[in-house]
């Protein structure tokens, strides 16, 4: 198997209509969603995104968090994993 490929900004900039519209596009090119909350100042909405691409069992990483109180909301929206500068409050966070 090819190894994983992460979406670029293109790819996850494609992902946005469809993800607000709640539908999922045809199977996408990359196998993982790497995505920041703000982009350039603007929000992102992850969670849609997160559902969109887990439509394809395509797992959705979000950077930089690190409040626990909303790591505990992305992870109850479906994002897979949180990139932070504070692991050790995401894994507290994580087990609460």
């Amino acid at each position: 198997l090819p190894p994983p490929s992460c979406a670029s900004t293109r790819d996850a900039m494609r992902l946005i209509p469809w993800a607000l519209m709640g539908v999922s596009p045809a199977r996408p090119s990359f196998n993982v969603l790497s995505i920041t909350p703000r982009f350039h100042g603007a929000p992102i909405p992850v969670t849609r995104m997160a559902r969109a691409a887990r439509q394809h069992r395509i797992p959705t990483q979000v950077w930089t968090v690190n409040e626990p109180a909303r790591a505990r909301l992305l992870w109850e929206g479906g994002i897979s994993a949180i990139v932070t500068d504070d692991p050790a409050a995401m894994i507290r966070a994580r087990s609460e």
